[in-house]
């Protein structure tokens, strides 16, 4: 009987402890999130914005207000970088797909792709602003996940240009 309960004992310690954890970790994540999104909110709001569409990409929360045809690009590791974009400022939306050489053991050279980013340049020529969605850091499993989030915003952005064009 001692066996029986001992065997329980055990089993319960090794379920329960790791649930405990998870469980933890999951508030955690849920209070940043949520704490990432207000942030976007309290900026939007600063600006007036009203947020149709909201992503969070690695390090940075991208808001985008259909409306006013704005974007809010902000950076969570420095809580004043914030970047406020106008379509109408924009001459393009592009993915582009950053790539760097690398050499196996025979001396042979292909080009990985090392970035996948969100760029937008800008009618007077100023410097574009990039999003990466993958860099080489991230699993490669997540590459074609993240360049289809990339492509979305992509073609939202690039189909708003054409129509301030015409």
């Amino acid at each position: 009987m001692s066996t029986i309960l001992m065997a329980v004992g055990i089993i319960a310690v090794t379920v329960i402890i790791p649930w405990i954890f998870i469980v933890r970790h999951k508030k955690t994540q849920q209070k940043r999130a949520y704490e990432n999104f207000r942030r976007l909110s309290n900026a939007g709001s600063e600006r007036e914005l009203s947020f149709s569409r909201q992503e969070l990409i690695r390090n940075k929360i991208l808001g985008f207000d259909g409306q006013q045809q704005k974007m809010l690009i902000i950076e969570l590791e420095n809580e004043y970088d914030v970047t406020c974009i106008d379509v109408k400022e924009l001459s393009q939306c592009r993915i582009d797909k950053i790539f760097h050489p690398v050499t196996d053991g025979d001396g042979n050279k292909e080009n990985r792709l090392s970035e996948i980013r969100l760029s937008f340049y800008f009618l007077d020529n100023r410097d574009p602003v990039a999003v990466p969605f993958y860099t080489a850091i991230d699993s490669i499993y997540k590459m074609a996940e993240m360049e289809a989030k990339a492509k979305e915003w992509q073609l939202a952005v690039s189909g708003l240009i054409r129509k301030t064009a015409a």
